[in-house]
């Protein structure tokens, strides 16, 4: 990958600081490439997380929080969907929310459905 063209937001080095500097700018001042590398990294690292949440926003609702909700309510539909018998809404309140709104509480539809959408986004990941 050339990275040439990633812009680091800010380097301090030898008493300058550089902002929102491109690496081949930073290079032409002098600066190693060692010094680049944190930058470089969480530079990179920003662009997987925007890639990877905007992957998850076509089958998802965005943002962190609601990420953590969706790993609650997955782990709460497989927990369900493993002990069906001794299911209750008050054991699983994130797929209780969703009774009677789009979930049928006779056949289980939510939790299959909420298993459903966390294979498609480890599927995603996957990709």
């Amino acid at each position: 990958m050339d990275t040439s063209r990633i812009a680091i937001t800010a380097l301090d080095y030898k008493g300058m600081h550089y902002v929102g500097n491109r690496v081949a700018n930073l290079r032409a001042f002098g600066v190693p490439d060692d010094a680049m590398l944190p930058g470089v990294k969480a530079t990179l690292k920003d662009m997987v997380d925007a890639a990877a949440e905007r992957e998850r926003a076509a089958i998802a609702t965005l943002g962190p929080g609601q990420a953590m909700e969706y790993q609650e309510a997955q782990a709460q539909a497989e927990a369900a969907l493993a002990a069906p018998a001794t299911a209750s809404l008050s054991l699983y309140p994130m797929l209780a929310a969703s009774v009677g709104i789009d979930i049928d509480p006779q056949t289980g539809a939510v939790a299959a459905a909420v298993v459903g959408i966390a294979g498609q986004l480890m599927a995603s990941k996957a990709a």
